[in-house]
């Protein structure tokens, strides 16, 4: 059953561990490092205990719209069906009777997971391992405090990039107006070149070979359109080319999502379109369109999208939907092939990066505990609640970061799945304590860096229109072989705002 892909992770750590994981460190760097650990799960299941620790209770990947199993009256053609799913999903037999795999198979297709059978089968399915993290420092904590909250710091690794946006009067309005963008490319910490992007906004960009991909929108306040459109600079800080609109249409509001290197000469560009519709259109490295495909969405947008063998995976999202990250695989053309989410009985997960490596796909995500009132905030609700309450009971809303950000730590877990070849069900997992899920790169070395951002200051700021809460988070990397081992560990000093 292929449209059907399960499995479950629990991210809580009993007393005693199957193995302590030896970590590889990268020769040039073995002797640093070893100040975390990695533990593979005793994957537990607890079902009187409804705080998720780390990547808790049951995950599922439900496919949207998946096929019905009906009961089957003949024994032996319901066992031949449930030991043809066991081999199909990877799921090991071992121990169970032909009625057990028979319930155990009824369980999962209907959903229940309540036999007790269905938890033994799936926790042997998926190996997981946390990585330990120390916790911060009361010194780390004040010095995080100490830097600017809200700026990005560079980053000292490879490519990154800069953006600072430049407002002016208007002559028209009373608000100031778009005057240009300001993108700074560095180079392993070093300015390389700046560029000025007149009354664009940006969006996004990538390093390939011989230049950097940059995409944004150009607002059209007249009409209260938007277009989309991208640009390629050049190492030297030229832009050689720019396509200003992807649909032709004045009237329409065009979003690029992202772009990606199809490894041939071409670059796809992801976008979509007045709500509805989702666009895949590629071009070659001179600025050429080359193709346009569009796919209807019923509404829904795209946050991110990755190469997968049979053609792209996106995440998608929508305002009032029930799953907090929607995947949906498109072949080259546009055309579905498959659509599924990842859910748990207690634990929401959201999908902050995606790449491919080694011929799998990664994706960067964090999880949650389920709020008790999920309308608005729906990360942070029950932290919000008792903030409120504390407030009207006490009249005191000046919370200390001492106290703020362990609640934070505690709410927040970092995990990264491997996927299998066609970007579905995941082969294994890492997760992180007190962090969030961040940047995927492929980096010169052909290793895998996977950003975690970890929560080391807060700040309670309730009168503040574009958020509630405020921090600071370290950036720690994490790299990964082509077989998904983790061979190296460190902090990168880097710092990211924390804004919800």
């Amino acid at each position: 059953m292929k449209k059907e892909r399960i499995i479950e992770i629990i991210d809580e750590i009993d007393e005693q561990y199957i193995n302590e994981a030896v970590l590889l460190e990268k020769s040039s760097i073995e002797e640093k490092n070893d100040r975390t650990s990695l533990k593979e799960k005793t994957l537990k299941i607890s079902r009187r205990k409804p705080a998720w620790i780390a990547a808790a209770a049951i995950l599922v990947l439900v496919m949207a719209g998946g096929a019905v199993f009906g009961a089957v009256s003949a024994e032996a053609k319901e066992y031949e069906k449930a030991a043809a799913f066991f081999e199909e999903n990877g799921l090991s037999s071992e121990g169970l009777s032909r009625a057990e795999i028979r319930a155990v198979y009824r369980d999962i297709t209907t959903k229940h997971f309540t036999n007790e059978k269905t938890a033994e089968v799936l926790r042997k399915s998926v190996p997981g391992f946390e990585i330990g993290q120390e916790e911060p420092t009361p010194e780390e904590m004040a010095a995080a405090w100490d830097r600017l909250v809200w700026k990005r710091t560079v980053s000292r690794r490879g490519y990154s990039y800069e953006v600072e946006v430049v407002n002016r009067k208007s002559d028209l309005w009373e608000t100031d107006m778009l005057d240009k963008t300001i993108l700074t490319c560095y180079l392993e910490g070093s300015r390389l070149w700046t560029v000025e992007l007149p009354n664009v906004y940006v969006d996004g960009y990538f390093h390939i070979e011989g230049g950097t991909v940059v995409w944004g929108t150009w607002p059209v306040f007249s009409t209260g359109a938007s277009h989309a459109w991208i640009s390629f600079v050049d190492d030297s800080g030229e832009k050689t080319w720019r396509t200003t609109s992807l649909t032709n249409d004045s009237q329409r509001y065009e979003h690029i999502v992202c772009a990606m290197d199809n490894g041939d000469g071409t670059i796809e560009v992801i976008s979509h379109y007045d709500y509805k519709y989702i666009g895949l259109n590629r071009f070659d490295t001179s600025g050429k369109l080359l193709s346009v495909h569009t796919l209807e969405t019923d509404n829904y947008g795209v946050r991110n999208a990755v190469r997968t063998r049979s053609g792209y995976l996106l995440s998608l999202s929508k305002w009032d939907m029930e799953e907090t990250n929607l995947l949906c695989e498109v072949d080259e053309k546009g055309k579905e092939l498959d659509r599924y989410s990842i859910t748990a009985d207690d634990r929401d997960y959201f999908i902050t990066d995606m790449a491919e490596f080694g011929g799998r796909t990664y994706l960067s995500c964090y999880g949650v505990p389920k709020q008790s009132n999920e309308y608005g905030r729906r990360e942070i609700r029950d932290i919000l609640e008792k903030l409120w309450a504390r407030q009207n009971t006490q009249g005191e809303w000046n919370i200390p970061s001492e106290e703020l950000t362990p609640m934070l730590r505690e709410n927040y877990t970092a995990v990264l799945f491997r996927c299998d070849p066609d970007g579905g069900s995941p082969e294994n997992f890492y997760s992180i304590k007190g962090s969030l899920g961040g940047k995927l790169y492929v980096n010169g070395a052909g290793y895998l860096e996977w950003d975690t951002e970890s929560i080391t200051s807060s700040f309670y700021s309730p009168v503040t229109s574009s958020f509630t809460l405020g921090g600071v988070c370290k950036v720690f990397q994490y790299d990964f072989d082509s077989e998904g081992s983790l061979v190296h560990q460190e902090d990168t000093g880097e710092t990211v705002p924390y804004r919800r």
